[in-house]
Order: C-alpha cells, then structure tokens, then sequence
C-alpha cells in the first residue's frame, strides 16, 4: 500500500512541474537569459573598465613626464583631455594635477580658479573637494584677503576633520599677514596642542609662533653711532657708510689692519694751531 501511495504522490508533484513549465516557461527561459546576458555584460564592462583605465593611466604618466621635462603648458593640456574623456578615476585626479600644473607655469590665480571649480562640484568626493580648498587657500594666502581665506578653510577647521591641521595653519598665517597676532596665536596654539599634528606642521608652526612672539617686543632703536654697536659685529659692518673717521689735533690716529677700509683715504691736513707745550698731547683716537 505504501509504494501506491508514493507513485500516486510522484505523479502529482509531475504533474504539478507540466503545468508549471507549460504556465511559464517562456518566463523562465527569458530570467535565465537575462542573467546570463547580465553576467556577460558585466565582465565585458569590467574589461573594458580596466583597458580604458590602463589607456588613462598612461596619458596620465605622459603628462607627468612632459612636467618633468619643463612643458608645465603641455603637460596641463594633455591632463585637461583626461579629465574631459577619460575614466572616472583619472578624472579628478587629472583636474587637480593640471591645477598644480598651472602653478608651475607661473598663473597662481588660474590655479586657484581651477581648484575652486573642483571645490564645488558637487559630484567630485568630498574628501577631494576639501583637498581642492585647501590647495587653493594655501595659494591664496598671497592673493586674497583675510576674509576670503577664513571663507574657504574655517569650516575645515573643526575638531575631528582630517583636514583641520592645514586649515589651521592657513588661518594662522592669514592672521599673522593682517596684524592680528592674538587671533594668530590662538589658530597656532590649537595646532600645538592637537596631538594629532602632523611633525612637519608642527616644525613649520613652531617658526610662526616664534616670529609671532618676537613681535611682540618693542622694535630696538638703530644704534646712534658706531661705538654703540655690538662688539661681536665685524669693523666693516660697525662704521658708518656717510662719517668720516676723527681726526686728532696732532696728527691722524691709524686704525687696526682689520678695520682699514678698501677704499683710498685722503690724509688729513696739519693744523695751523700748535700744541701746548706744557699740557700733554691730546690721545688719539681710533676710527670705529
């Protein structure tokens, strides 16, 4: 009884799979299709992905090697026909190089130009749009204003962005340019006391704060004349350019080998008055 049982229950499930593949096997056919189709197209893609790549990489390298070369202008041409038609990886990464390329070839304000196009591009990575502003900070600190500068990279300097050290000193140094050495300070001591800092950051920071407290002291009155210069500068340097070297009223004192200038010198004429002979001769003195 029960191998009737099982034949019964295989003719249905059989029956059942006829009517299925009778139902949809049009269905069927066309998903399996479809899929290997969507395979193939994907590998194909992808191969084709990696020659395009490998094709940009190697104009890319040209281009490199036309800047190694001194083409800085053919070198930002051949980087701009990557970023125009070539792969998205080289894309952005061509448009900043080629920024960087017109800052070789002598136009920083085109180089800004360029990278605040890729700062605002929404659909360059954020990560690149951040690098693209700081680069274009770093080359305006000698073109733009203080305002414009803390526009760029104050957003930047926020505890936790990995951009904050540069942006830092960016604003410090823009601080410094405007006069204002306590805000100046204040971006250079957040610097200091990030322990995330980066060494050369830091080794560069610590030469602005130095500057920075060195302006604080008075400003030292120049010496009012040669005797009141330092005795460790050298003779040439502690003679005045414009005065001439005292005379006494004997006879013209001669100054030490190291201190006698290259220039010729006129003897100074006798003077008619004669000494006293009961009063010793007035010292010489030395030129300084």
């Amino acid at each position: 009884m029960a191998d009737i049982f099982n034949e019964i229950d295989e003719e249905l499930r059989g029956d059942q799979m006829r009517r299925l593949w009778s139902n949809y096997s049009g269905l069927i056919i066309a998903v399996a299709v479809l899929i290997v189709v969507g395979v193939a197209g994907w590998r194909g893609y992808e191969y084709w992905s990696q020659v395009t790549a490998r094709a940009d990489g190697d104009k890319y390298l040209a281009a490199i090697q036309l800047s190694a070369k001194g083409d800085y202008q053919g070198a930002e041409a051949a980087l701009k026909t990557v970023s125009t038609s070539g792969s998205a990886g080289y894309r952005t990464l061509a448009r900043l190089r080629g920024a960087d390329e017109l800052v070789l070839a002598g136009d920083p304000s085109g180089a800004v130009a360029a990278f605040d196009a890729i700062a605002r591009e929404s659909a360059v990575p954020v990560l690149f749009q951040n690098f693209a502003s700081i680069r274009a900070a770093y080359l305006a600190l000698d073109l733009d204003d203080r305002e414009k500068l803390e526009a760029r990279v104050k957003p930047l300097a926020v505890a936790g962005n990995p951009w904050r050290h540069a942006a830092r000193e960016i604003l410090a140094f823009a601080a410094w340019k405007a006069g204002d050495s306590p805000a100046a300070k204040s971006w250079v001591d957040q610097i200091e006391t990030d322990a995330d800092t980066p060494a050369d950051l830091t080794n560069r920071i610590t030469i602005l704060s130095a500057v920075i407290n060195g302006n604080k002291k008075p400003d030292l009155p120049a010496p009012a004349s040669a005797a009141e210069a330092p005795a460790a500068s050298s003779p040439a340097s502690a003679a005045p350019a414009t005065s001439a070297p005292a005379v006494s009223a004997t006879a013209p004192a001669v100054p030490p080998a190291a201190s006698v200038p290259t220039a010729p010198t006129t003897a100074a004429p006798e003077t008619t008055t004669p000494a006293a002979p009961a009063q010793p001769a007035a010292p010489t003195t030395k030129a300084e």
